[in-house]
């Protein structure tokens, strides 16, 4: 995980763009490596990654939106209070444009 947040960031800052935040879940209740062996609400379809960001950044949930892949990210983003959207496919930089027309 950290060679890939790593490279994210490497890519992005050649564009002169940053990631504030990197965050992920290592738990899971069916885990093979002990420590991360439980459950967590940060593990998605649960909110905890997201309103623990809120805390952490001047966000209002009524003008957020979270974009994901899957209906778990959606729900996650529904028990946040955000809206999330799903994009499967596609050019996702005419997605994201379309998307914060209705932000």
């Amino acid at each position: 995980m950290d060679a890939l947040h790593r490279w994210m960031t490497d890519e992005l800052a050649t564009v002169s763009a940053r990631i504030d935040a990197l965050e992920y879940c290592p738990d899971h209740p069916e885990g093979i490596i002990e420590r991360y062996r439980r459950d967590s609400d940060r593990r998605k379809p649960g909110p905890g990654m997201i309103t623990d960001l809120m805390k952490r950044f001047p966000a209002a949930a009524d003008g957020s939106i979270l974009i994901g892949d899957q209906q778990r990210d959606l729900d996650a983003a529904h028990a946040a209070g955000i809206r999330g959207l799903l994009f499967r496919e596609g050019n996702l930089a005419a997605f994201v444009r379309e998307a914060l027309k209705f932000a």
